[in-house]
């Protein structure tokens, strides 16, 4: 087999596992945000994400939030303000970082918004 073929090959296996590894983040994000729990929602989505890839985070969450049977919407607007969750907030934690992007994303979801670069003005603390 040409070398060529087996890079492409390599190329379509790679990216098949990056697509098999994104479902499974937004499996793993919705279970959490349908079980109503910050800290497995901040284990679903990896903190590279967060950091350095943000789009991608907002990618799972925005297609998370498409497949939410039950009105999270609501748990996430409490939970941002809950004022026992402003220490959070100070220290920029994870958790917070994801309930805002997971409150920016309802958002736009709610109004129509599509695609996960229309969120990029979202500030991470």
């Amino acid at each position: 087999m040409p070398d060529s073929v087996k890079r492409i090959a390599a190329e379509e296996a790679t990216y098949g596992h990056r697509e098999a590894v994104f479902e499974h983040y937004v499996r793993r994000t919705v279970r959490a945000i349908e079980a109503e729990d910050v800290n497995a929602l901040a284990r679903a989505v990896p903190g590279h994400l967060l950091e350095i890839e943000t789009e991608k985070a907002v990618a799972v969450l925005n297609s998370a939030v498409k497949m939410i049977t039950t009105n999270a919407r609501q748990w996430v607007n409490e939970w941002i303000r809950d004022s026992e969750n402003d220490c959070l907030r100070a220290r920029g934690d994870k958790r917070w970082q994801l309930m805002s992007l997971l409150e920016s994303t309802f958002k736009s979801v709610g109004s129509g918004i599509k695609d996960a670069g229309s969120l990029k003005e979202v500030e991470l603390l």
